[in-house]
């Protein structure tokens, strides 16, 4: 499995950063841990999701399942365009940055593209490093407020991601400050309960 990550190591062509290619295809850090470790590029990380992160083209008919599966209310984690493509554009996405597109997530029951790690559009507001997923999942954040509202709300169903994924166990290791530890714990029993898939 290729990770993105390894296309900006490749591009930077660095000695010290090289080394982490042969670390993350044998699996001993996760994406995540040497992303932390290339921080200092953090230009041509967001450089990068700019560019490479749009989608013009390709086959959304799995998207289109999930949109008619959810009566096309999404949360994503992704950066990319796919579920606005998959609706043809007639659902507008809401990035976590945008307050008023965010604050009419979920008041009916009209779908949404809950961007919660933001979108190639914004490449400096995009969920990164470790501290923009603590900083997002601070229990103060407004998307964790309107998050915490659609757990209590709606059955969640999660697609692409294993409960095993290192980026699933940081979001909810977060999930767990953010919904007062016991809450979260018994909402995340809940959860594993109602539907064991994948996040999406």
């Amino acid at each position: 499995m290729e990770y993105p990550i390894e296309n900006v190591i490749n591009k930077l062509n660095k000695d010290e950063f090289n080394v982490f290619l042969p670390v993350l295809k044998i699996g001993a850090m996760k994406p995540i841990e040497v992303l932390e470790k290339i921080k200092s590029e953090h230009t041509l990380i967001k450089k990068h999701i700019k560019e490479n992160f749009v989608i013009n083209s390709g086959d959304f008919n799995f998207h289109k399942k999930i949109i008619e599966l959810t009566s096309g209310q999404i949360i994503t984690t992704n950066y990319d365009n796919a579920f606005e493509k998959a609706s043809n554009g007639l659902i507008t996405p809401s990035i976590y940055t945008d307050k008023f597109n965010k604050s009419q997530i979920n008041k009916s029951n009209e779908p949404y593209i809950f961007k919660l790690h933001g979108s190639y559009i914004e490449p400096s507001n995009c969920i990164i490093f470790e501290e923009d997923y603590n900083k997002l999942y601070d229990s103060n954040s407004e998307a964790i407020e309107k998050l915490k509202t659609i757990f209590a709300e709606k059955t969640i169903l999660f697609l692409g991601f294993s409960f095993n994924d290192p980026d699933i166990n940081l979001i909810f290791k977060n999930l767990d400050k953010a919904f007062d530890n016991n809450n979260n714990k018994h909402l995340r029993k809940f959860i594993f309960k109602k539907i064991k898939l994948n996040w999406l």
